[in-house]
């Protein structure tokens, strides 16, 4: 699914906050105007057609609803965290303009490829090279002395190289009809990698960078047949940068927020969040949610241990054919523990001691009653290799006391990520209710909101 057009329209919330809003009808070529913003018609349907083809239960209305949402949220997060937001380092492996200029390329290749592709083929050579001017090249000697690492432990341009990158020219092009004629630097390029990209360079991998270097030209042309070419006028071409800016400035609003984080990572707001919540808090969800801190106190497992992969592929097979599993172990197992008065007995493993032995680990976290496939034992020198079966034959199950340093950590993030979503849905109000909505009611209904 295109992620970055699902992402402009979806709506963070199962419910229609109420806003304030006016329906009119008074030019069809806007769909919807926010504050100063005007949403055209023609911009806010490229997007639908796209987005439409991988979520078919969008609606138009959805998606105006969605782009209202970013706007409002955008302002928002630069009212509170300043205009630098949108140019602010993100977790994502790409610098963030490169992220905008891919999700407008994107979009017009997915509704216009076969009209992009056929001005391609219009081109003298049909193809994209008749634009070059000055064929990709590079100085060797100038390249090395740029992108040479000095012994340093990061993949990363000094200040002194960032300057000569901006200085490298690997092609010069010049679009149709234009008089201007374009350069591509080598820090055009540099500086739209992620980190394999930019290893890539370091490690002089000039085919990489000749395709990285066509790849640039290509989101180039893409942006003049869109302003040039496509049929939108400038202001729908402008709008489309701005709803995709919008977007990608809301996502930072709402992973500074801690609206928007992976559960596994820190969040300066969720944290901060997390260590307000009080110990009577933490009860209650403990008492509410205690599935979620339930453990396994202790299993009681069983084994075979046999010499090869075959002939435990082979066991195993005969145990899902019929064959008890008392009976495999006599026969087939090579622990001692065969003759054990219980074939194989392991005995009870308790949680303390599943960390002593990689077999006692492997028990601990198989379904009861249900035969493990093989396990090959780890590889350590000197040792020798052998295959597990094992048969878990109980589960104890307790919980975590509710005191326990594990309940307070999660249970307090929980609580934390409530509270913070609980916040978003009044900021959400409260900046939907203070904007100027004003919706074209022949083009949508009267029922957006």
């Amino acid at each position: 699914m295109n992620k970055l057009l699902l992402s402009i329209c979806l709506v963070c919330c199962s419910f229609f906050t109420q806003a304030t809003v006016r329906y009119q009808s008074d030019d069809a070529s806007v769909i919807a105007r926010i504050n100063d913003f005007v949403m055209p018609t023609a911009s806010a349907e490229l997007i639908f057609k796209v987005t439409n083809k991988h979520d078919r239960s969008l609606t138009k209305a959805g998606l105006v609803r969605g782009l209202i949402e970013n706007y409002v949220f955008a302002r928002e997060a630069e009212r509170k965290f300043g205009s630098q937001i949108a140019l602010e380092k993100t977790n994502v492996a790409f610098d963030n303009q490169v992220h905008l200029d891919r999700d407008f390329v994107k979009t017009f290749l997915q509704r216009y490829s076969s009209e992009i592709k056929s001005s391609i083929k219009k081109l003298p050579k049909s193809s994209l090279t008749s634009l070059i001017i000055q064929p990709f090249s590079v100085d060797s000697a100038h390249f090395y002395q740029t992108t040479h690492l000095q012994n340093k432990l990061e993949y990363k341009l000094t200040e002194q190289q960032i300057e000569q990158a901006k200085k490298l020219v690997l092609i010069t092009y010049q679009l149709p009809g234009k008089q201007v004629i374009n350069k591509v630097t080598l820090w055009d390029i540099y500086s739209r990698q992620n980190l394999q990209g930019g290893i890539a360079i370091h490690k002089q991998n000039m085919k990489f960078l000749e395709n990285q270097t066509l790849n640039y030209l290509q989101e180039k042309y893409v942006y003049y047949w869109a302003r040039n070419e496509s049929g939108l006028n400038k202001s729908d071409v402008d709008a489309l940068v701005a709803m995709f800016k919008d977007r990608f400035i809301k996502e930072q609003y709402l992973a500074k927020t801690g609206l928007h984080v992976d559960f596994h990572h820190e969040n300066k707001e969720r944290s901060k969040k997390a260590a307000e919540v009080t110990q009577e808090e933490i009860l209650a969800y403990y008492l509410e949610h205690k599935s979620e801190f339930q453990i396994i106190e202790k299993v009681r497992a069983r084994h075979i241990r046999l010499d090869s992969q075959a002939l435990a592929d082979r066991v195993h097979e005969e145990i899902q054919n019929g064959l008890p599993f008392d009976e495999a172990v006599v026969r087939y197992s090579i622990s001692d523990d065969k003759n054990n008065k219980v074939p194989g007995d392991i005995g009870w493993i308790h949680n303390k001691d599943k960390k002593s032995s990689w077999l006692k680990g492997m028990s601990f976290i198989q379904e009861e009653n249900k035969v493990s496939r093989p396990f090959r034992s780890p590889q350590k020198k000197g040792e020798t290799i052998y295959w597990e079966i094992v048969l878990v034959q109980e589960k104890v199950v307790g919980y975590q006391p509710a005191d326990s340093e594990g309940v307070r950590y999660e249970a307090s993030r929980q609580i934390a990520q409530v509270k913070i979503a609980e916040e978003f849905q009044l900021t959400r109000q409260r900046l939907l209710e203070a904007a100027d909505i004003r919706i074209n009611k022949n083009l949508l209904g009267e029922h957006v909101y």
